[in-house]
């Protein structure tokens, strides 16, 4: 029983230290996404009041509009980003939260790539798996709360002048989920990526051309399609007809960790309307990518769990000691090399060998700084 209580006791104290020690960066990241989304949601609904954009008011002026601030609450039911700002602020989110959950499990891990402290932590009175779960939980708690607050102010600011309403609700529920799944899938590859390499550098660097890797694979396989095979579907444009057809990474959107939110929020943003006359149509968000996604940062969990229970003391401070990674990398960026050479180039059989002179470059260059080796980093 003692020992039950002293488990916990360490995992609890694990936990709070993890959280004392690194809150700044998700501060931070609170902070910036304030100024991007409630920030935005306040500006746009005082301007819209203040006729900032007069072409609206001109169109419903007449019986029924009694004043300026009664315009707003006729056409929109609820607006987190209006329509000319949706795609700007959830790329910069995006890349925010991204960046930001890579640092952050850099941050929570960093005592592994020393050697200088990683004896000390391991020799502490805690299991390998309750350290990494008490540190993983600890920063999945400060993500959450980075992303529900300032996305918990615009839903305030919307009841106060729009009044509180299922879609208002199901917008910012969906906004927080979402961008949730997509920092715990981030923070739980990074994880385990640097429980598998020696160094904080290699886990910055893997981590990021981890979460580009489907990015660059489907954007090469479309480049290798166009030029390799007769009426590719993807990513062409017609001039005759002013027309095109979507690229292969629309497609194929929900199988990447970085774009599979971008659809479902673009429809998400505000919920408008031409005139008060017309009907609020309104469309439930599909949660299918955030759960896939969510499932996803689970599975990745465990294999950070495995890798980092098993993971060798030595590596700390050395360079280029996974080989798993260091292929990885060598490949994404080699196949990535080769279809751009064979799409631009026009005669096939010299941008095939251009394409494999440049991979092997590449792969050159990566056994000369992985395989063999700078010791310490």
């Amino acid at each position: 029983m003692t020992s039950q209580k002293s488990s916990i006791s360490t995992f609890a104290f694990t936990f709070l230290n993890a959280l004392k020690g690194n809150f700044i960066l998700p501060l931070l990241n609170t902070i910036a996404l304030i100024g991007i989304a409630p920030l935005s949601c306040f500006l746009f609904i005082t301007r819209f009041k203040m006729g900032y954009y007069g072409y609206v008011e001109a169109d419903l002026t007449g019986p029924g509009i009694t004043n300026r601030e009664n315009v707003i609450t006729d056409l929109y039911k609820y607006v987190v980003f209006n329509d000319f700002e949706a795609v700007f602020a959830n790329v910069a989110i995006h890349f925010l939260i991204i960046v930001v959950s890579i640092l952050l499990a850099v941050l929570m891990f960093r005592f592994i790539n020393s050697k200088k402290t990683v004896n000390v932590y391991y020799s502490l009175g805690i299991t390998r798996g309750n350290q990494y779960f008490a540190r993983y939980l600890s920063g999945l708690l400060m993500m959450t709360v980075s992303i529900a607050i300032p996305f918990l102010i615009c839903l305030f600011i919307n009841i106060s002048v729009f009044g509180s309403s299922k879609e208002l609700w199901s917008a910012i529920l969906f906004y927080i989920g979402g961008y949730c799944s997509l920092s715990f899938f981030t923070f739980s590859l990074t994880a385990a990526v640097i429980s598998g390499v020696g160094t904080i550098a290699e886990g910055i660097a893997f981590s990021g051309i981890l979460m580009l890797s489907p990015t660059m694979l489907i954007f090469s396989i479309e480049q290798l399609m166009k030029k390799l095979t007769w009426g590719a579907p993807f990513g062409n444009y017609f001039y005759y007809y002013d027309t095109g057809t979507n690229s292969l990474l629309t497609k194929a959107g929900f199988l990447n960790p970085i774009l599979f939110l971008f659809k479902d929020l673009a429809k998400t943003g505000a919920l408008s309307r031409e005139s008060k006359d017309l009907p609020f149509e309104w469309t439930a968000p599909q949660w299918s990518g955030v759960i896939i996604w969510l499932a996803a940062a689970v599975i990745m969990f465990g294999v950070g769990l495995s890798v980092y229970k098993r993971r060798k003391a030595e590596i700390a401070g050395f360079f280029g000691t996974n080989k798993w990674l260091n292929f990885i990398s060598v490949f994404v960026f080699g196949f990535f090399a080769v279809s751009i050479c064979v799409n631009a180039i026009p005669n096939l059989a010299i941008a095939i060998v251009a394409g494999v002179a440049i991979f092997t470059v590449i792969y050159a260059l990566a056994d000369f700084v992985f395989i063999r080796n700078f010791k310490e980093w």
